[in-house]
């Protein structure tokens, strides 16, 4: 596509160039219209000037078209070498042996080791908290339990007591 353009504009160039060279034309045989011997050569010089735009023209477009056949070319070499140098990069990285690589890797497996130690600490201290949490929980159960042991054996008490004096004054009223 932009050959295309690039040979439309050369046309365009080329067709500005002949329009010059007209005008260069006239104002020559304008100046020699004196000499009608001179005219007919001024014709004969524009025919082959003409002529060697027209070749000048050819030429060039045969020369840039071998510049951009350079150009795809040293393109495509280009691309081809980098490409490669990327998969010998990549099977470097593959493999290990990548230095710049290296020292960040180690950077990074450092940190998740921190990483997996700080989740392994508070793994422990998460566990910690719910022993201490069911430790407390079962300190109050049994607490409570006791309570209502006592409490029980209070009651039991008390009623064993009332059940005495209300006996022993049933005693004493009876005798």
């Amino acid at each position: 596509m932009p050959v295309h353009r690039d040979r439309e504009k050369k046309d365009t160039t080329a067709e500005d160039m002949e329009l010059e060279e007209q005008e260069q034309e006239a104002s020559s045989s304008e100046e020699e219209d004196s000499d009608t011997s001179s005219v007919s050569e001024d014709g004969d010089s524009s025919e082959m000037d003409e002529e060697d735009c027209e070749r000048r023209r050819i030429e060039c477009l045969d020369e840039m078209c071998n510049l951009e056949k350079q150009f795809t070319d040293l393109k495509d070499q280009l691309y081809r070498e980098r490409l490669s140098q990327v998969n010998s990069k990549l099977t470097e990285v593959e493999a290990g042996r990548a230095a710049e690589y290296l020292e960040p890797l180690a950077v990074l497996d450092v940190y998740l080791i921190y990483a997996n130690d700080c989740g392994v600490i508070i793994w422990m201290h998460t566990c910690v908290c719910d022993l201490i949490v069911f430790s407390n929980i079962m300190s109050m159960l049994s607490y409570v339990c006791v309570c209502r042991v006592r409490s029980c054996c209070c009651l039991i008490q008390y009623r064993v007591n009332w059940r005495r004096k209300s006996e022993d004054l049933r005693k004493t009223d009876t005798a």
